[in-house]
């Protein structure tokens, strides 16, 4: 409270909020919401989200072009293959940019689970990073960074300044376990796969034989 307090008496550089993140649905297709309430004055309405994506999960970025009725917009930094397993994807970051109304927003974001490589305890255990929340200031700070004005003019910068958490609650379920396949079962499926793909191969040997005998 003090913090608040003097952030708005002097109005220096200086931007104070609370979050709440949590993951709703189950399986590998789940839905990231983040309640944002930005406790300090702000020079403007518009705020962007920094979100590091890890190689654990992707945004789809065709399934985000294809609903009409979000409150937000994002720019990919990079493409995204969806098809891709943990081990063969790389981090990727997303700037969600949105406009505060009475200084409390809300997103809800597609996320999707991606296919782990074989582990020894059957699923893989990974905690959601912490995003990073700018406003845009309509002048120059010392501690302002340049970023994209908004996906429309991606191309030309603005001054944006980092707000500083005072309070960030993550549900218990912000911990995601993401099944993947025992290590235990490696030889044993090597040899299905062996003795399977022999058995087609000579069934279909001997059919073609059959054929043109």
């Amino acid at each position: 409270l003090l913090l608040l307090f003097l952030s708005r008496i002097l109005c220096v550089d200086n931007c104070l909020l609370n979050t709440n993140t949590k993951i709703q649905h189950n399986g590998f297709h789940r839905q990231l919401n983040i309640d944002i309430n930005i406790l300090s004055d702000t020079q403007t309405n518009d705020v962007v989200l920094v979100y590091p994506v890890s190689s654990d999960v992707y945004i789809d970025q065709d399934e985000i072009e294809s609903i009409k009725t979000l409150n937000y917009e994002i720019i990919f930094t990079s493409n995204i293959d969806t098809e891709q397993p943990k081990y063969l994807s790389d981090t990727h970051i997303v700037y969600v940019y949105f406009t505060l109304n009475d200084k409390r927003f809300n997103i809800e974001i597609p996320l999707h689970m991606r296919y782990q490589a074989p582990c020894v305890t059957y699923h893989y255990q990974f905690q959601l990073p912490q995003p990073v929340i700018l406003t845009r200031q309509t002048s120059t700070l010392q501690n302002t960074i340049s970023l994209p004005c908004s996906p429309l003019h991606n191309s030309i910068e603005c001054n944006w300044l980092t707000c500083q958490y005072i309070n960030q609650s993550y549900e218990p379920d912000n911990i995601l376990y993401i099944p993947c396949g025992s290590v235990h079962h490696t030889h044993l499926i090597l040899i299905f796969t062996l003795v399977f793909t022999g058995g087609v191969s000579l069934l279909l040997t001997a059919l073609v034989i059959l054929y043109f005998d």
